[in-house]
């Protein structure tokens, strides 16, 4: 049993289970533990019915062959449980995914404002900067999950490149004409 109370911690560590995962992670752990208790009292009963007169070899034979049997269907148990444990970990993992893409973090006019006060831009930088950001949410979130150090030349990167490519657009529609 205490293989079996380590594995699941093993295992609850490596998947990082939330609450709720956890709880039937425990339940499954609390019907197995019954299920050993309850096939130790079959164990009992069964050795003490057996008829008087039988052998105590024949008693300790089939105790021995029943305990085995009992054994292997633990370990059945337990594999399809850990996989079960697996699958869900799987399911849940998958599901964070999704909600990711799904729920993207959108920052605000002024959560942008405040994060480009903190870096220490010009007060005339700061409306080009707000604007460029607020049109590329994807590029706000990178530029803030970066540290305050380098946010500046992130910024500085990032809106040279745009003007790059807005100056590349304008020249092939100067050509155009």
């Amino acid at each position: 049993m205490e293989n079996h109370i380590l594995h699941i911690i093993h295992v609850v560590r490596a998947r990082q289970l939330q609450a709720a995962n956890l709880i039937c992670l425990l339940l499954a752990f609390v019907a197995l533990k019954k299920r050993r208790n309850i096939d130790d009292d079959v164990e009992v009963e069964d050795s003490m019915s057996s008829l008087p007169e039988q052998s105590s070899n024949a008693k300790k034979i089939r105790s021995k062959k029943r305990k085995r049997k009992l054994e292997q269907q633990d370990k059945e148990l337990y594999s399809k449980l850990i996989n079960c444990i697996d699958s869900v970990a799987n399911a849940i993992r998958e599901g964070n995914k999704i909600l990711e893409r799904v729920f993207r973090r959108e920052y605000t006019g002024g959560e942008i404002y405040k994060e480009l006060e903190l870096m220490g831009l010009e007060l005339h930088e700061i409306p080009k900067a707000i604007n460029y950001l607020a049109d590329n949410q994807a590029k706000a979130r990178a530029l803030f999950s970066c540290p305050l150090r380098i946010r500046m030349d992130m910024l500085k990167y990032m809106m040279g490149a745009a003007d790059s490519a807005y100056a590349v657009m304008r020249m092939g529609a100067q050509h155009v004409n």
